[in-house]
């Protein structure tokens, strides 16, 4: 399985994900189709060949592109019932049997099998995304407030763990976003700190585990260093640095780009 992070940040957030037998999707596209094509060109692939959109949530940082991805290249989108609610008068004229509501449980786009679970964040229905091929497995978490057991049990031991670092609690307290935004991101049903990642990350990582990607990090409450050095110096604690790469994604531009 391969890995790319397209877009990741409180601006626009994208992940690229595919096997090896050609199944290739899009987790969230907060960009623009037209940044989308770009940056899918710039790691050698094409919308074109997209299997189907997952959508995390409805906040415009991961929905921005949709409608336009959606209807140029006739893809499938799949999200709750609750985010569809949220979204379907912003992503514009989609044909119905492209508005996918997630099952109940697991599914399959040819041989990779997709899992879901409820995130904490303030939104209509958030969930975070398993994907597994065969042995492999990739897990995408971003977008919570909180980990609790279900999230790290689902996330445990996956060969690629992509999860948010969003903000340092230092820079976010003593920054200029006010009061009640500052409440807001630091909340069970905001955003994930370096160090709350770092924690959870203690129980996510198992045997298999070889590489980390921090996402969604705040151009506003951290940096790229301070949450790798934050989240490194957790996994130093914990005696899990070993066989583990820690990547941070960028905020615009194909980085963590990753064979499993």
């Amino acid at each position: 399985m391969k890995f790319c992070s397209l877009a990741s940040s409180s601006s626009g957030n994208s992940y690229y994900i595919s096997t090896d037998d050609g199944i290739s999707v899009l987790v969230d596209v907060g960009v623009s189709a037209k940044n989308i094509e770009q940056l899918l060109a710039d790691i050698g692939q094409t919308a074109a060949t997209l299997s189907a959109l997952l959508i995390t949530h409805e906040h415009q940082d991961h929905i921005k592109g949709i409608g336009t991805l959606a209807r140029r290249y006739h893809l499938p989108v799949y999200a709750t019932e609750g985010t569809w609610a949220a979204i379907d008068a912003k992503v514009g004229n989609l044909a119905e049997t492209q508005k996918v509501r997630l099952p109940k449980s697991s599914f399959v786009l040819g041989n990779l099998t997709i899992d879901y679970l409820a995130t904490k964040h303030d939104a209509n229905e958030p969930v975070a995304y398993i994907l597994q091929d065969k042995e492999q497995k990739i897990s995408l978490l971003t977008d919570t407030g909180v980990l609790n057991s279900e999230m790290i049990g689902k996330l445990y031991n996956s060969d690629l763990i992509a999860i948010e670092a969003n903000h340092d609690e230092t820079m976010l307290f003593h920054g200029r976003y006010s009061y009640p935004l500052k409440k807001r991101i630091s909340s069970d049903y905001g955003h994930l700190s370096n160090r709350a990642c770092g924690q959870g990350l203690l129980e996510m990582i198992g045997a298999k585990t070889r590489h980390v990607v921090l996402t969604h990090l705040s151009r506003e409450n951290n940096l790229p260093s301070l949450a790798h050095q934050c989240v490194k110096n957790t996994l130093l604690a914990g005696h899990l640095t070993g066989s583990i790469k820690l990547w941070v994604a960028d905020a615009l531009g194909a980085s963590a780009n990753i064979q499993i």
